[in-house]
């Protein structure tokens, strides 16, 4: 399966909202931190997105990882927190739908290499940060290569 990273727009966060909500407020915790109550709202999300997306301002970009056999999200994930100083930033929110068709694939895998590349090629960063809480081991499976 090919996958693509597209620029995330505000309309999909109902879509990342339904994909977590199928969990717990654990899976949250994972996901998110502390930034958001279970039941995830779009509310929240565009209240914690309030200074826009996809642009150095806001300090954050998300990308939808679309499959382009059918042009169906799959996924999501981030880059942001950006350290200009010193070329840094960090990946974060990573969310693949819960569809046991995508599991195992790589498909996690494909996502975070197209988005280092970005990083380094796009932003033209020195160093890319990935954070993980360790109790996340579908995660840390993933992030190991």
């Amino acid at each position: 399966m090919k996958i693509e990273l597209k620029p995330l727009n505000t309309s999909d966060f109902s879509v990342v909202v339904e994909w977590v909500n199928q969990h717990d407020q654990d899976f949250l915790m994972q996901w998110a931190g502390p930034t958001y109550q279970f039941p995830l709202t779009v509310e929240q999300v565009e209240e914690h997105y309030s200074k826009g997306i996809n642009s150095l301002e806001s300090d954050v970009y998300l990308y939808m990882i679309k499959d382009l056999t059918n042009n169906e999200p799959i996924g999501s994930i981030q880059i942001g927190r950006f350290d200009i100083n010193n070329k840094e930033a960090i990946i974060g929110r990573f969310l693949m739908k819960d569809d046991e068709g995508y599991r195992g694939q790589g498909i996690g895998r494909r996502a975070l290499y197209q988005l280092v590349q970005m990083g380094f090629e796009i932003f033209q960063l020195n160093r890319i940060k990935l954070n993980v809480y360790d109790i996340n081991k579908r995660a840390i499976e993933c992030y190991e290569v």
